[in-house]
């Protein structure tokens, strides 16, 4: 019986042991997911930020020609009045365009630093499994000597 016995406890240490290290490697592969939706997510916001500037500076120069032509269709020269308005216009465009994007960098940005963010958890509980794993081997060993007293002593 003592065999038996001997050999069910080691059995249980290596499964529980496995158990906690597959765990660990689980949970890494599930935040290395999450880090690489985050990557994709990042991209997508540089890709989006990139068109936003382009759409922002068409807007522009098609608010500078209206007005260019608006005012010079009124028979008024550029000077003046005019010209103030059309500068607080475009200078409120421009404003726009960079609120804009500095709100998709900062986005762009967060998305970034939660895939770090979930790489380090990731690469943390891999550690945690291999840690618990290489603790349940230790103590079920010590566990075992204690209950038989070594190799070939039974009872």
């Amino acid at each position: 019986m003592g065999a038996f016995t001997s050999t069910m406890l080691a059995v249980g240490v290596g499964m529980q042991a496995y158990g906690q290290y597959s765990a660990g490697q689980k949970a890494k592969d599930a935040y290395e997911y999450n880090a690489n939706v985050f990557n994709a997510q990042e991209n997508m916001l540089a890709e989006q930020k990139a068109l936003t500037a382009k759409e922002h500076e068409r807007t522009i120069r098609h608010l500078e020609g209206a007005t260019t032509v608006a005012v010079a269709g009124s028979g008024y020269d550029m000077s003046g009045s005019y010209l103030e308005v059309m500068k607080d216009t475009l200078t409120q465009a421009h404003l726009d365009k960079e609120k804009e994007l500095y709100n998709l960098e900062a986005e762009r940005m967060l998305a970034k630093s939660r895939a770090s963010e979930a790489r380090r958890m990731g690469d943390n509980a891999s550690r945690a499994g291999t840690i618990g794993a290489f603790s349940t081997v230790l103590t079920g060993g010590s566990k075992w000597y204690q209950q038989y007293g070594g190799f070939g002593k039974t009872g």
